[in-house]
């Protein structure tokens, strides 16, 4: 199976890599918004137990569950007052 990396990042994206080819397979594309620096960026980012979903926390206090196939956000979980800083799943 292939193997791959999540990155957060402050341009408003998280992006999923192929660790043997280095390639981008998915970029996970947030919206702008009232940020510091107009934009509402990931801040966390991690991987389902299964390796079929991502978990990413923000800077605008919400976390979303992304399909990783898709690269759609299958659920918004809003309800921090500030940015989340870490977001997991339970083993």
């Amino acid at each position: 199976a292939e193997e791959h990396i999540i990155t957060a990042s402050r341009d408003g994206t998280a992006k999923l890599w192929c660790t043997e080819s280095g390639d981008c397979m998915r970029t996970l594309v947030f919206s702008s918004g009232s940020g510091a620096d107009g934009w509402i960026h990931p801040q966390s980012a991690s991987f389902s137990p299964d390796g079929h979903c991502v978990i990413t926390g923000s800077s605008d206090g919400i976390a979303k569950l992304w399909d990783v196939e898709s690269g759609r956000c299958l659920h918004a979980f809003a309800g921090h007052t500030y940015a989340i800083s870490c977001a997991a799943f339970s083993p």
